[in-house]
């Protein structure tokens, strides 16, 4: 019987920890660094990312990232929703499509070529929180709704063949109801009103 138990552990622990090699659980609020690498020269297309604790990844890391395990990235979001925002860093020359179960949600543009540095090199050009906003550099945002989530990305267009990136989810904005509410209560009044006059 005890033996059993030991080999039933250690079957649960070998699920475990194989699932966690492929699979990156992530959290709101942080930046999630990810990384590419076509091995062909530039611009490729089409590249599938890794996370950043591949062994042979590239990711220089400022000190407000997070390395990415490999994907897919996992979660489930809250109501009303997550906002995922990828965005390039570094050099420019890269567009992405982000995928969740499979299915294309986001593809962002090229809008500098690969000699473009995100705010023209300067001490922050690793920065996410500094390229998201750089109009240079590719990014974008989508609303996810409630439920679980499972993304993949590749990168569309790889201006230097390599890279690296980040995401990130943050909760959605609470729907303004107040207007919406004090309106329809207002109307009912109003008819209720009308129709004892």
């Amino acid at each position: 019987m005890k033996t059993i138990r030991i080999l039933l552990c250690l079957a649960v622990l070998i699920v475990f920890t194989q699932c966690s090699a492929w699979a990156g659980p992530i959290t709101t609020g942080i930046w999630y660094e990810f990384w590419w690498d076509s091995g062909t020269g530039n611009p490729s297309v089409n590249v599938a990312t890794s996370g950043c604790t591949d062994v042979n990844a590239f990711c220089p890391q400022p000190g407000d990232v997070t390395f990415a395990d490999d994907p897919p990235w996992t979660f489930t979001a809250i109501s009303p929703g997550y906002v995922f925002t990828i965005t390039d860093v570094a050099l420019g020359g890269d567009a992405f499509n982000v995928f969740d179960f499979g299915s294309l949600i986001l593809a962002t543009t090229v809008l500098q070529d690969n000699s473009y540095a995100c705010n023209n090199g300067g001490s922050l050009w690793l920065d996410p929180a500094n390229c998201v906003s750089d109009a240079g550099m590719s990014h974008g945002r989508v609303l996810l709704a409630p439920g679980p989530h499972s993304i993949t990305i590749t990168a569309r267009i790889a201006g230097s063949g390599d890279g690296i990136a980040d995401f990130r989810i943050d909760p959605a904005p609470e729907p303004a109801f107040g207007f919406l509410t004090g309106g329809i209560l207002v109307a009912i009044g109003s008819w209720k009103r009308f129709r004892s006059a």
